[in-house]
């Protein structure tokens, strides 16, 4: 158990450490999916525009949601930097029983990314911050997505954490306040790809080994 905690600890670490070594990182929208529903409100305000974003950082790109909602996103920001975020229990509940979903047959759906973050919001602020309709949306999606994320917060509440994450969580920051402040996770490898990585490793040492063994009497 100690050593899969402190592989896990090395690859959190790694993804941290070429993000911020980068100075490239930016975000971008990911989506054009606009939600707008008469009948809800965000924040006290009709509920408008959702969209999650992309972090742009070198040859990766990663998705992320809005943890600031007070403060305007703008794509294209470039100074931002990486930091490790822990997760609430509801936060993390939420990513555990939820997050999947957004992918349907493995392909990224915009409308189950904008559920996810009407979620995200309703689930790291104050109760009836956000209050969602199932009806009353403007366009063709908007009662689905209302839908989803009500019945994605239900489930994180119901959530029972078993003490395994299968998610690595990182906080990208504005560093001027500029633009959102926004949280993407990476996947974290279950016990058996772990410890198929260490025999494979393994593997390789004792090849070189063997090798190195019979390029000896060659040597010079």
């Amino acid at each position: 158990m100690n050593i899969q905690f402190a592989l896990k600890a090395a690859v959190v670490a790694a993804t941290l450490a070429f993000s911020q070594a980068s100075h490239a990182i930016n975000i971008e929208s990911q989506s054009a999916t606009i939600y707008q529903n008469q009948g809800s409100s965000i924040f006290g305000m009709t509920a408008t525009t959702i969209e999650p974003w992309n972090v742009v950082n070198g040859s990766s790109s990663i998705l992320a949601f809005c943890i600031d909602p007070f403060t305007w996103g703008i794509p294209s920001v470039k100074n931002y930097q990486a930091g490790a975020y822990a997760p609430s229990n509801a936060v993390r509940n939420l990513y555990e029983s939820s997050y999947s979903k957004i992918y349907v047959n493995g392909v990224y759906d915009e409308y189950k990314a904008a559920a996810f973050q009407l979620a995200l919001w309703s689930m790291t602020n104050p109760a009836n911050s956000i209050v969602l309709a199932e009806t009353g949306g403007v366009f063709d999606g908007n009662d689905a997505i209302s839908h989803d994320a009500n019945a994605w917060v239900q489930d994180a509440n119901n959530y029972q954490f078993n003490g395994v994450a299968h998610y690595a969580y990182t906080e990208y920051k504005s560093l001027d306040h500029s633009s959102q402040t926004v949280l993407a996770v990476t996947a974290v490898p279950e016990v058996e790809t772990w410890a198929m990585l260490a025999a494979g490793l393994g593997l390789v040492g004792v090849v070189g080994r063997r090798k190195s063994k019979k390029s000896e009497p060659f040597a010079a």
